[in-house]
């Protein structure tokens, strides 16, 4: 899934996190990517829905820390009169 991800193929890549998902609800890493791949499409709030998740799994998970920090900000800046 993340050689999809970063090879332009979000989409496989997110078919790819499901099959994971299923096999290991509990994966972190695959929830952060799945939230890395979800802000990437646009879509904050389930990109923070599974940065949280991960965090749930391993609350010192310093990837999802990163990415929920840059998609808060994203957020942030969307929110921002112009």
């Amino acid at each position: 899934a993340v050689a999809l991800f970063k090879t332009g193929d979000p989409k496989e890549a997110q078919t790819q996190l499901q099959r994971a998902l299923q096999l290991r609800p509990n994966s972190a890493a695959a929830h952060n990517l799945r939230g890395a791949i979800d802000g990437q499409q646009g879509d904050l709030d389930a990109a923070i829905a599974e940065f949280q998740a991960a965090f749930a799994f391993d609350p010192q998970h310093a990837g999802a820390k990163a990415n929920q920090q840059g998609t808060t900000d994203a957020q942030r800046q969307a929110e921002k009169p112009r």
